[in-house]
């Protein structure tokens, strides 16, 4: 079993800057992690620091119950696949796949076989006598996955594999990433600022933000139940929907929602459950909160209709002017402005719909989000 743990892991710079902070969780056997967020947020320098490639200004990196902060890179048994591949231009694929093994003195029979045996995993078997500049991206990057492979690590690294493909191999790699974790079960730590590989790859997923670890869980709960504003708006394309709302009670004496201001307000009436959550505090109630609605959250009468009124939503509806359409085939993505925001609703395709329309639109009330404005914590 090959295990990982860090604990309260830092990388800091000089002038006291930290690219890394208190960084704390423990990767189990099989697992495949993958670390996310935008550029800068110190994901990559977490994996560098897990493959040794930079020092641990402060906590401790333990691999499968050995202290690892001291030992050399080579000695970690780790393998890393890089962005840019990271191939040997005047080898074969064969040689390049080998190499790691023939600096380690293997038999050139166990070599032949490693490789072959990779090669088939991988698809590379007609490709062997081939040169990186007779490849495609994608063959290059299976090829970098095959050399790091090969020697059979404790833990396989990739920082941005597929950045550099373009969307058609990029989404042809995500599989065949997913079914070589399956296939051979071992324990990968993999980088990206893309979310929808995050997603589809990830057993558990780190979302990080200047260089402190936002949350960490399985794809579906940290898409459900993000803990603050931060990961509802990073996770999820298109984005999570926003507006700022103050808490008061209606004419009848139920708790609403008012989104936005004065010159562009309108009002969304709460759930016994909903309102109990920002009226019940011992300390007070909230007087105003962030309201998050992801996309497909967002429904037209048409869609209501589609559902045979299965829906919980909010009352009457809102009034819409539809200012852009966009027509993706299994799909229908409407923009309108609420409550001084721009809002997407997607919707499915047999919603008849033009640009310029004034149409109702309803929120899913049990997909609601709600957020503390002055913290950016959930508050459902």
């Amino acid at each position: 079993m090959s295990t990982l743990a860090l604990r309260n892991v830092c990388k800091i710079y000089p002038g006291d800057v930290y690219a890394v902070k208190d960084f704390s969780m423990d990767i189990n056997d099989g697992d495949f992690i993958i670390f996310v967020g935008p550029s800068g947020c110190g994901k990559s320098t977490t994996l560098r620091m897990i493959a040794g490639l930079e020092e641990i200004s402060e906590g401790e990196l333990w691999i499968d119950g050995e202290l690892m902060n001291y030992v050399e890179p080579k000695e970690r048994n780790l393998s890393m696949v890089f962005q840019n591949y990271a191939l040997y231009p005047n080898m074969t694929v064969y040689d390049n796949i080998a190499y790691s093994l023939k600096i380690r003195k293997v038999p050139k029979a166990e070599i032949d076989r490693q490789v072959k045996e990779v090669a088939n995993v991988l698809g590379l078997e007609k490709l062997l006598k081939r040169r990186p500049a007779a490849l495609s991206g994608g063959q290059k990057q299976r090829v970098a996955i095959g050399s790091a492979i090969v020697r059979n690590p404790k833990i396989l690294l990739m920082d941005e594999p597929l950045s550099n493909l373009d969307a058609k191999l990029r989404a042809q790699m995500r599989v065949e990433l997913g079914r070589l974790h399956e296939r051979l079960g071992a324990t990968m730590i993999y980088v990206t600022h893309d979310q929808t590989e995050a997603m589809t790859l990830g057993t558990r997923i780190v979302v990080m933000k200047e260089g402190v670890i936002q949350q960490v869980d399985e794809p579906q709960v940290l898409y459900d139940h993000p803990v603050n504003l931060f990961v509802a708006g990073f996770i999820g394309s298109p984005a999570m929907n926003f507006a700022d709302a103050a808490v008061r009670a209606n004419a009848d004496g139920h708790t609403e929602l008012v989104l936005g201001n004065n010159g562009s307000s309108v009002s969304v009436q709460l759930g016994k459950e909903d309102a109990a959550i920002l009226t019940g505090r011992k300390d007070g109630s909230y007087s105003n909160v962030t309201v998050g609605i992801r996309p497909e959250d967002i429904y037209t009468e048409e869609d209501i209709k589609l559902r045979n009124g299965k829906l919980r939503t909010n009352g009457k509806g809102i009034p819409v002017c539809v200012t852009t359409i966009e027509m993706l085939g299994v799909e229908t993505m409407l923009f309108f402005q609420l409550a001084g925001k721009q809002f997407c609703a997607r919707v499915a395709p047999e919603n008849e719909v033009h640009t310029g329309d004034t149409i109702r639109i309803y929120f899913d009330q049990d997909k609601m989000h709600l957020f503390d404005t002055d913290t950016g914590l959930t508050l459902k």
